[in-house]
This record gives C-alpha cells, sequence and structure tokens, in this order.
C-alpha cells in the first residue's frame, strides 16, 4: 500500500464472478485507475485480438462490429484507392469514390445507431452493395 493515497472500491453486480474491485493511485495530481478483474479480460481480448483479428466479445454485437470495422475500411479505401473498376461499372474514379464513401457511411452510421430502420435498410444496402463490388475492392 502506497500510504493513505491509494484507495478500494468495490462494486457487485450480484454475482460474485463479475464482482469489480478498482484500485486508484493518486500521484502528482492524477489518479489512476485499475479495475483488478478486468485486467485479464483485457489481456484475453488483446492477445485474441492480435492472433486472430477478432476476439470473442466482437461476436456479441456482430452487427455493429461488421457495421463498424467494415464501414470505416471502406472510407479509407475511399481515400486511399489508386483504382477503380473501369468505365463499364463507373462512369469515372470519382463516382467510384463516392460510391465506396456512400457505403461506409451507410454502415457506420447504422454502428452508432441500430434502432432506426431507415437506417438499417441503409446499411443493408450498402453491404448488398459489398457483395455486389466484392471483386472490386482492392487497394
Amino acid at each position: 500500500m502506497v500510504g493513505n493515497r491509494k484507495a478500494r472500491a468495490a462494486t457487485s453486480t450480484g454475482n460474485p464472478h463479475f464482482q469489480r474491485s478498482t484500485i486508484c493511485v493518486s500521484r502528482d495530481g492524477a489518479t489512476w485507475c485499475v479495475a483488478q478483474r478486468s485486467c485479464p479480460w483485457r489481456l484475453v481480448t488483446n492477445w485474441q485480438l492480435s492472433r486472430r483479428g477478432w476476439a470473442h466479445q466482437d461476436t456479441w454485437d456482430l452487427n455493429l462490429i461488421l457495421a463498424r470495422r467494415l464501414g470505416a475500411q471502406l472510407t479509407n479505401v475511399a481515400e486511399t484507392t489508386n483504382g477503380w473498376p473501369g468505365p463499364e461499372k463507373y462512369d469515372s474514379p470519382q463516382a467510384w469514390d463516392r460510391a465506396l464513401r456512400s457505403a461506409g457511411t451507410a454502415l457506420t452510421v447504422y454502428a452508432l445507431d441500430d434502432r432506426s430502420i431507415h437506417r438499417r435498410n441503409e446499411a443493408k444496402d450498402a453491404l448488398h452493395w459489398v457483395a455486389d463490388n466484392l471483386e472490386h475492392l482492392w487497394w
């Protein structure tokens, strides 16, 4: 213990397996808090992300994870792309960039608010667009 600068606070959710205790240490005006029980979960999650690219908790709300990640990736491709499918599908590279941004934005907005039926339909249309243009989604 670091003198009286360390304080313990415990909260319980009713289930002893999910009981969390937090240790807070104050030094030089800054307070650092560590949730003891959440640290192993963070380590496991980071390990899973680094090894597999996804973690178990990602599958809890897979619709939101897919929309958030794919939306950000489509927007990034629109900003950094060096090519386009050609004039048979899109008139110009700018039209291709607009289509990428549109699909990316629809998915990202859905990830922020998944209760709206209008946004859900836009996200579904964006996923159909991704499926239709899958072979063209290269850098």
